[in-house]
């Protein structure tokens, strides 16, 4: 075989710090860099064209010579690591050892006659392929790590821009809650208060009913205001419960039709109920809170529509498995335009504030029915079109009789009939009136006096307590202590839990402003036995103070 001059003379791979050698298919040596020179002791003029054989002998054993070929016939690469019976060229040191070192063969691109060998000092700290293969892997790593860190910074930079945008939207909402809030609340205390002042002033009889009536109608309506709030408040924190029972849905959709009746019969409106085949007589729910999202809904429905229609129709939905019930309430009122669709249920929003200071309302009315069909285990899905109308359907689940779920909770004392049919049904009854506020005490004084009812009227917590317990046992014990549970001195916890500790035997009902959840059982576990809100509902709290007096009378006799 005639070997070219310049592979004995010329070798390009002679300043790499690796030994490189080129093997023909019958494994003669076709180049020898001058690292392998300077490795093996083998001079380039004494090796290229000879067989790389008569070197190293080993490279003719086979597995090797094996595996040496598939890299000619399949181009498959091979890689030998340090140990010296995986090598192709063993190298000895001056001190008559093998110095490591890993191999590499690869036949060379476009040609199955020659195949290429690398090999690779691995007798320092670490070879220079090796080296260079690491740096290259650290400059990789620490692109990407810098590319994760910059995906990470944009990531935190849109996420703080959300915030901002989000916090910038929310104070802007709530500004405009606060402001409708301001409205909604001081209307009716400006017509309460003018009326008021007639009332004071204006000697004509019917004037004072009218005044009467007025001051009535705008003070239900900012309690109506208050309950929104405090409604609210209770689903957001999560201290808001539901009592379970069955409940015909039929029948809360007529009661609700009804109610409303009024109000759409003023605006010349009908209501129409309908309720499809299918649709099951009771379902399992809370419901007072049925009739809560149901009154909201439709009131919206007459409230927002001034001609046409509101109609309301009970459908069976839901796959057999898990049976549901759909109230569709439509009407033909001024529509929501569909931008608007997407916040009408989130709270200190508003769809259209021109058409709220046209239609009046706090605008927390859908955001506690949305909460509230969700609590039901359901949701409020609508479609509507400005100037047409509005569909909403509030869609709950068919759910388990109270056999199998949660019984209703007890009524109340409050709600006993008054089995009395005189109009002085606490006649002869002597009552402990504890009460700080002297506006409050001559209303509550109004009502039981006329309902036939004896008074001790006291201010404090600490007066109560005297009055019971210091009381002469000769004279006639209260039949009944009304407490409110906010007062100077003493408040009505600690005076109701004095009087149990100290022997007092009778009922005390809680009279307190206090109406959030929890407010109940933090009376009844100070001692109380009923629990009533103001405003006061006169009839009302006359009927619970009858029932428990007749109660009390009765296990006495």
């Amino acid at each position: 075989m005639t070997i070219p001059a310049a592979c004995v003379d010329e070798n390009p791979y002679d300043v790499l710090p690796l030994g490189v050698c080129q093997l023909d298919s019958a494994l003669r040596v076709l180049l020898w860099n001058a690292t392998l020179e300077a490795w093996t002791g083998i001079a380039r003029s004494e090796v290229i064209g000879r067989p790389l054989t008569e070197f190293f002998p080993a490279v003719g054993h086979r597995p090797l010579r094996s595996r040496l070929a598939s890299v000619f016939e399949d181009g498959v690469p091979l890689v030998f690591s340090a140990a010296l019976h995986q090598s192709i060229i063993p190298i000895a040191v001056p001190d008559g050892s093998v110095m490591p070192h890993r191999t590499f063969i690869r036949r060379l691109d476009g040609d199955d006659a020659r195949a290429i060998v690398v090999l690779e000092d691995l007798s320092q700290p670490m070879g220079q392929l090796e080296k260079l293969r690491v740096e290259r892997r650290r400059l990789a790593e620490s692109e990407a790590s810098l590319q994760r860190r910059q995906a990470e910074l944009r990531l935190t930079n849109d996420k703080l821009q959300e915030a901002s945008e989000r916090a910038e939207q929310a104070c802007r909402s709530k500004s405009e809650f606060l402001a409708n809030m301001s409205h909604e609340i001081r209307t009716p205390l400006t017509a309460i208060l003018g009326f008021a002042d007639i009332l004071l002033s204006e000697p004509d009889a019917a004037m004072h009913r009218s005044s009467a009536e007025t001051i009535q109608r705008n003070g239900e309506h900012l309690l109506a205001v208050v309950n929104d709030i405090l409604d609210l408040s209770k689903i957001e924190a999560g201290r808001f419960q539901l009592s379970w029972a069955d409940a015909s849905p039929a029948a809360v959709v007529h009661e609700v039709a009804s109610l409303l009746k009024v109000r759409a019969d003023a605006k010349g409106l009908a209501i129409e109920v309908t309720t499809e085949p299918g649709v099951p007589d009771s379902i399992a729910t809370d419901e007072v809170r049925l009739r809560q999202v149901l009154l909201n809904l439709v009131g919206n429905a007459v409230k927002f529509t001034e001609s046409g229609r509101v109609a309301v129709t009970l459908r069976s939905v839901g796959a057999a498995g898990q049976p549901r019930i759909a109230f569709d309430v439509q009407d033909t009122g001024i529509g929501i335009a569909e931008a608007d669709l997407q916040t009408i249920f989130q709270p200190f929003s508003q769809a259209d504030t021109s058409a709220q200071r046209r239609f009046g309302g706090t605008g927390l009315g859908l955001a506690i029915c949305g909460r509230l069909a969700g609590m039901l285990g359901g949701g409020i899905e609508v479609n509507s079109e400005v100037g047409v109308g509005s569909t909403f359907c509030l869609t709950l689940p068919v759910g388990k009789t109270t056999q199998s779920g949660v019984a209703p909770a007890a009524e109340p004392a409050s709600a006993a009939p008054d089995t009395q049919p005189s109009d002085k049904p606490l006649g002869g009854r002597l009552l402990l009136v504890a009460e700080d506020g002297p506006d409050n005490q001559r209303l509550i004084e109004y009502h039981l006096t006329k309902a036939g009812a004896e008074l001790c009227i006291v201010s404090d917590g600490e007066q109560a307590t005297r009055a019971v317990l210091g009381r002469d046992p000769t004279a006639k014990p209260f039949d009944l202590i009304l407490m409110d549970m906010q007062m100077p001195v003493m408040d009505g916890y600690q005076a109701t839990a004095a009087l149990r500790a100290g022997g007092h035997t009778g009922p005390v009902v809680a009279l307190t402003a206090h109406a959030m959840e929890g407010d109940r059982q933090k009376a009844l576990a100070a001692g109380c036995d009923d629990y009533a809100t103001k405003p006061i509902d006169a009839p009302k709290l006359i009927a619970t103070i009858n029932a428990f007096v007749t109660q009390a009378a009765a296990t006495d006799a």
